[in-house]
């Protein structure tokens, strides 16, 4: 069902990596973003999965890299963590996404699923606070790293969000008194118009 679904979404190129010997190979990453997800595969050239290996989305939200963690020439100020456990004798796959503030902080769970030469996953463009997202990948098993791409990084539009969702900044899909109180003060500097500040309030309004 997992390979059907992939098969299903339209898959736009975002890296082409070189064939490398190392433990787990990355060779190519697509994406794609519909019904307000942002969904994104990676494939490996020499696909295999166990306990001892894992691969990484470091993302950075603010396009700055003086903030969150340095990865290449990124500030990463997320990260998506793809690893795989042993439950019930059977390997499973799992997706965990964190965020920095003073330290890497989890998130949530997010859905994830095998395909036949790697595995895709989705997460809410709302979570991601950002129009647009520069992102690094990464693969690790047995002290042996991939990265793709090797130097720099790769970066996807998203859509536009509502004002709102800014000032969420404990991601729960509300505005609490204390972030409401953040954005009348943007306002009060110049820094929010009229129009932004009411889409927060009405967001208040009803949390």
């Amino acid at each position: 069902m997992n390979l059907i679904l992939a098969l299903l979404i339209t898959w736009t190129p975002l890296i082409t990596d070189a064939t490398e010997n190392v433990g787990l190979d990355i060779k190519e990453v697509y994406y794609n973003i519909s019904d307000e997800n942002l969904n994104v595969k990676v494939e490996f050239s020499n696909f295999f999965k166990d306990e001892f290996t894992s691969c990484s989305t470091w993302i950075d939200t603010d396009r700055n890299r003086g903030t969150g963690v340095l990865i290449n020439d990124i500030g990463a100020d997320y990260y998506i963590l793809v690893y795989y456990w042993m439950e019930d004798e059977t390997l499973t796959t799992h997706a965990d996404l964190y965020r920095y503030s003073e330290g890497w902080n989890f998130v949530q769970s997010l859905d994830v699923h095998d395909t036949q030469n790697g595995f895709w996953y989705s997460i809410p463009c709302d979570l991601l606070k950002s129009s647009e997202i520069y992102l690094v990948f990464k693969t690790w098993h047995m002290g042996e790293e991939d990265f793709a791409p090797n130097s720099g990084n790769v970066s996807i539009s998203l859509p536009q969000l509502e004002v709102w969702n800014i000032y969420d900044s404990n991601d729960n899909g509300k505005i609490e008194d204390d972030e409401l109180i953040d954005a009348i003060m943007d306002w009060l500097n110049g820094k929010l118009s009229d129009l932004e500040l009411i889409n927060v309030i009405l967001k208040w309004l009803t949390s």
